[in-house]
């Protein structure tokens, strides 16, 4: 499978460092969130972390390259409904998880891979609430 875009769901620390790594791949993403501050400041993040990784291995026109391929939404559905890979990182506790792949499963084409950044919850208790998926 290509992956070629990409959405970030949940656009803190985490969600906006996942951003990073996959915009310093040349893909594109969408960071989800439900505030337009907390979007703000996560594309702040974001292009910082950009310039950080420009001073060892991209230079400046390719980070203004990159930032101009990750794009912000309030609205899920406009988020993953063409993502290929969806990055959950929405706060630890199982109801916001779950919660969040049930909505994510909601509007992500079926073939999407949906990942967790969750490190102390289990899985497995996470995605059941996806919906009609092979893997739930």
């Amino acid at each position: 499978m290509r992956i070629d875009r990409v959405a970030c769901v949940g656009s803190g620390l985490i969600g906006s460092g996942w951003a990073v790594v996959f915009a310093s791949k040349g893909l594109e993403v969408c960071l989800h969130d439900i505030r337009e501050t907390k979007l703000r400041r996560a594309l702040s993040l974001t292009r910082e972390g950009l310039e950080f990784l420009a001073k060892n291995r991209l230079t400046k026109g390719r980070v203004e390259r990159l930032i101009e391929r990750v794009s912000t939404t309030t609205d899920l559905r406009e988020a993953v409904e063409d993502a290929d890979y969806v990055q959950e990182s929405v706060p630890e506790d199982y109801g916001a998880k779950r919660r969040a792949f049930a909505e994510i499963s909601k509007w992500a084409p079926g073939d999407a891979i949906i990942a967790s950044s969750t490190s102390a919850l289990l899985i497995s208790k996470i995605q059941g609430a996806a919906r009609g998926r092979r893997d739930a």
